[in-house]
C-alpha cells in the first residue's frame, strides 16, 4: 500500500472517527429515495445517481450510469450519512465506497501518419472512497446538493494501460491522478 493510500486511509478514519456519534436516531424525517444528475465516479462520469436508503436508514444503496467521454459506464456502492442528533444544521456529512467507472483513456496519436484508433479508448474500473458534505436550503429539503471528494483504490490498471498506450505513440491525456471531486444536485422522491 503506497503512503499516499495509508494517508487518505487514516484522514478517511478520523472523519469517519469525528461523527461517529452522529449515529444516533435523528429527530427528522429522513429521506429514503432520491436521484442526482452530477459528475464524479459516484456518478460514473457525468450521468444519473439514484439512491435509496432502506427504512430511512443512515446507510444507502446506489447505482448510477454515465457518459465518462468514451462510452456508458456505471458505478454501484454504498453510502453512509452521518445525522446528527437533532439535526439542526443543514450539513450532513457522508463516507462512500463506489465500485465501477474509475479512469478513462481516450486514444489520440502524436504521430501525424498514424490514425486515431478508438480501439485503444477505454473505461478503467475499480474501487473508490469518497467523503463529502450534503447540504442545502433548510433540514427538510426536497433538493440539495451534494459534493465531495473521491480517492481510487487501485490506480495499477490504470498505470498500466497509459504505458501501453504511451508504447503505441499515443498520446497521454490525463495525469491518471487519483483523486477526484463528486458534484451533484439530489432532488428527494421519498
Amino acid at each position: 500500500m503506497s503512503s499516499s493510500t495509508k494517508n487518505f486511509c487514516f484522514i478517511f478514519l478520523c472523519f469517519v472517527s469525528v461523527f461517529a456519534y452522529s449515529q444516533e436516531e435523528a429527530v427528522v424525517k429522513r429521506e429514503r429515495l432520491n436521484y442526482s444528475w452530477g459528475i464524479g465516479r459516484e456518478h460514473a462520469g457525468l450521468g444519473l445517481n439514484v439512491l435509496y436508503y432502506p427504512k430511512g436508514w443512515n446507510l444507502g444503496v446506489f447505482s448510477s450510469v454515465g457518459y465518462p467521454v468514451v462510452k456508458i459506464s456505471y458505478s454501484l456502492g454504498i453510502k453512509y450519512r452521518f445525522f446528527f442528533k437533532s439535526q439542526k444544521t443543514r450539513y450532513t456529512p457522508y463516507a462512500s465506497f463506489n465500485y465501477g467507472y474509475h479512469n478513462a483513456f481516450i486514444a489520440e496519436t502524436n504521430h501525424p501518419l498514424q490514425t486515431n484508433n478508438k480501439k485503444y479508448s477505454k473505461i478503467i474500473y475499480g474501487s473508490s472512497i469518497s467523503i463529502g458534505v450534503d447540504t442545502g436550503p433548510k433540514i427538510s429539503k426536497k433538493h440539495y446538493v451534494s459534493f465531495g471528494i473521491n480517492f481510487g483504490l487501485n490506480n495499477k490498471e490504470a498505470n498500466e494501460y497509459e504505458k501501453f498506450l504511451l508504447s503505441r505513440g499515443y498520446k497521454k491525456i490525463d495525469d491518471n491522478i487519483p483523486i477526484s471531486f463528486v458534484l451533484g444536485l439530489r432532488f428527494v422522491l421519498d
